[in-house]
């Protein structure tokens, strides 16, 4: 692990898995905002279809629902056609 071999800091989720080890030690007491992206990839010839946009909806009202945002912005996808 990179944190205990004393390379910089690192986040770990659940915390007792941090509180666990004694050569490390925590730098903040709470992650006040912690930002990912998640890039959804489809072909072209299946992004249209029933079951692709399903999931896309569901996993877009999902992370709407963990990020706390309102459930009527799930369905503003950011699309790329190339």
């Amino acid at each position: 692990m990179a944190v205990k071999a004393g390379l910089g800091g690192g986040v770990l989720p659940p915390c007792y898995l941090g509180d666990q080890e004694f050569d490390i030690e925590r730098i903040l007491k709470t992650l006040n905002e912690l930002t990912r992206e998640l890039w959804l990839i489809t072909h072209k010839d299946l992004r249209n279809t029933s079951r692709v946009r399903a999931f896309f909806l569901i996993v877009s009202a999902v992370g709407c629902w963990h990020s706390g945002r309102s459930a009527e912005r799930k369905t503003q996808l950011y699309r790329h056609y190339y």
